[in-house]
């Protein structure tokens, strides 16, 4: 398994999930493009707040 250093943060008990420590400014490598999709497959929404 391949560290992205991207975390995620549910944000209730049935779906969705904060994005943290990703920057959407930066290139998408594929570990970090497949930790995305994983994180989308297990909590369906996924929410990146603060980008620019």
């Amino acid at each position: 398994m391949v560290r992205t250093g991207l975390s995620e943060k549910p944000i209730s008990g049935l779906m969705g999930a904060e994005v943290v420590d990703f920057d959407c400014r930066q290139p998408l490598d594929d570990p970090t493009r497949e930790a995305i999709l994983q994180a989308l497959y297990k909590h369906q929404v996924l929410v990146f707040r603060n980008q620019k």
